[in-house]
């Protein structure tokens, strides 16, 4: 029920150096090929200002991104994401 006709839905494979990430539409359409970005600030911004333009040219709202679980690595991941790059709560 999150998912609405306005949502961006991102996957993130994480791994240990490098991660790869696929965005979709609500109907699980791919929006954008694949885009590879490594472990440091400078990639994640790229990442997120691949998302946002994404965002922009396909009309949405709002986004999502789920990350594969990936033990420490993921939580890492996570964390600088909700705290440096998509200023989450």
């Amino acid at each position: 029920m999150q998912i609405k006709p306005d949502t961006l839905v991102v996957g993130v494979d994480v791994g240990k150096n490098v991660h790869y990430a696929r965005a979709f539409d609500y109907r699980g359409i791919e929006l954008a090929k694949l885009i590879k970005f490594s472990n440091n600030r400078k990639e994640f911004e790229i990442f997120d200002s691949w998302m946002k333009s994404l965002m922009v040219l396909k009309g949405n709202t709002d986004t999502i991104v789920g990350l594969s679980p990936k033990g420490t690595t993921g939580l890492h991941s996570e964390i600088f994401l909700r705290s440096v790059v998509m200023n989450w709560a």
